[in-house]
């Protein structure tokens, strides 16, 4: 009966760590996934589901972290609305490596006036990306 209980746990971990990695940012291609998924959810206008989606992936950020800068970004949207108008589509513009063990990432949110500047900033511990910083400004002369 131990042969089979141990098969059988064999056999569930097998199917399961693949589920298990899913959430895990292993290269930078899975990073830049992810990133263009809340992106994405940004230009909907699902902050909530946007910010629930990156917070749920390897980071270092507090919980306190995220809900400040999701509240900022719901508080400030009616005025980036006025201001610099509808979303228009994801642009990815920079990404910047140190060695293996850091990443920076720069999209442009398109808008019908301005572009609204995102930055992701991960950090490689072991094997997985971890989001230490997340940012967006109009600065668009920073690209330059």
């Amino acid at each position: 009966m131990k042969a089979y209980r141990l098969y059988f746990a064999v056999i569930l971990s097998i199917l399961i760590s693949p589920l298990l990695a899913a959430d895990d940012a292993r290269t930078p291609g899975e990073v830049k996934e992810i990133c263009t998924a809340f992106l994405q959810m940004i230009q909907e206008g699902d902050y909530n589901k946007a910010f629930s989606y990156i917070s749920s992936k390897p980071n270092s950020i507090t919980d306190k972290e995220f809900s400040e800068l999701k509240i900022t970004t719901i508080q400030q949207s009616p005025t980036i609305l006025s201001l610099y108008g509808k979303a228009t589509g994801i642009l990815p513009v920079h990404e910047e490596y140190v060695s293996d063990v850091a990443l920076r990432l720069v999209y442009l949110v398109l808008r019908e006036n301005l572009p609204i500047r995102w930055e992701f900033i991960y950090y490689k511990p072991g094997r997985n990306w971890k989001l230490v910083a997340i940012s967006f400004d109009d600065l668009m002369e920073e690209l330059f």
